[in-house]
């Protein structure tokens, strides 16, 4: 409720300074409301696969702490750390599109 309110006020105050010639800039600014939207949409969409790859894998590095022994007595730390290692690089996989996104988004205000 107070972007809307900000966003009327502010433009208000601007039509007030500048004249007619404000009106371009907030109808630009209305403009990028949608592409700003879709873009987080889009992070928020590669951040929940992330946290949940990271939930992943940090449950499976638990269980393996909890097991010590076993894990040791049955030499399965290559196992473990095979599986940790392919959830991490699956989880990289989505941080590194949310980077690219993100600075995509960066590059295109600069």
């Amino acid at each position: 409720m107070a972007v809307p309110l900000s966003v009327l006020l502010v433009s208000s105050f601007l039509y007030q300074t500048l004249g007619p010639s404000s009106l371009v800039g907030v109808a630009v600014l209305i403009g990028i409301v949608p592409i700003v939207e879709r873009v987080m949409a889009g992070m928020m969409k590669f951040r929940t696969q992330l946290v949940a790859l990271t939930d992943s894998r940090v449950e499976l590095v638990a269980s393996m702490l909890r097991g010590m022994r076993v894990t040791k007595l049955n030499n399965q730390e290559e196992g473990y750390l095979h599986h940790i290692s392919k959830i991490r690089n699956q989880a990289l996989v989505f941080l590194r599109r949310e980077m690219a996104v993100w600075a995509t988004t960066l590059h295109l205000y600069w």
